[in-house]
């Protein structure tokens, strides 16, 4: 498990090492590809970097809250430091 905490100033750069993070293994394998020609990899590689974050978030839209067992009710705080508490007493975890 991993958690991750940012100032609102750090959103643009966890987003997108996210999103690279999720492509990498796919834009290397689709650059490795026998079946597909050279224009073929760069439209799907630009197809998926387009649709990656669109189909996680139709994705994420389908649990319910609460159903994926991490509830964090505070996401809305500008800083970290907005309570003086940690992240661990203002997230709830069920197993």
């Amino acid at each position: 498990m991993l958690g991750l905490e940012a100032g609102q100033s750090a959103f643009g750069d966890v987003y997108a090492w996210f999103k690279n993070l999720l492509l990498g293994p796919a834009e290397q394998m689709i650059k490795e590809s026998k079946v597909l020609d050279e224009a073929q990899k760069e439209r799907l590689a630009d197809e998926m970097a387009n649709q990656m974050i669109p189909w996680l978030t139709r994705e994420a839209e389908k649990i319910g809250i609460g159903e994926s067992g991490i509830v964090c009710p505070r996401l809305a705080e500008r800083s970290p430091y907005t309570r003086c508490q940690p992240i661990a007493q203002r997230c709830h975890f069920w197993a």
